[in-house]
C-alpha cells in the first residue's frame, strides 16, 4: 500500500511539474507564431491563431534595415 502511495504520489508531483512548465512555455510558442503572422493575420476577424502563409522574412528585414552603433549595445533603426 505505501509503494501505491509513493507512485501516486509521484506520478501527479510529475504531472502538475510538466502543466505548469507547458503552462511557462505557452507565452514564448506564442511570440513565436505571432511573428510568422502578417498583419492581415494579426487583426482578423474571427482571429486566426496560425498564419495562413508565415512570413519567415519578417525577422531578416532587421539585419539589413537596422545599423548597430561601433560595439554599443543600442539598435539605431
Amino acid at each position: 500500500m505505501n509503494e501505491r502511495l509513493r507512485l501516486a504520489t509521484s506520478v501527479l508531483k510529475y504531472g502538475l511539474l510538466l502543466l505548469g512548465s507547458l503552462l511557462m512555455i505557452l507565452p514564448f510558442v506564442d511570440m513565436f507564431i505571432g511573428a510568422l503572422r502578417a498583419p492581415a493575420d494579426v487583426y482578423a476577424n474571427p482571429p486566426r491563431y496560425l498564419p495562413a502563409a508565415p512570413q519567415w522574412g519578417s525577422s531578416c528585414g532587421c539585419s539589413t534595415n537596422c545599423r548597430w552603433d561601433d560595439g554599443s549595445s543600442i539598435l539605431y533603426w
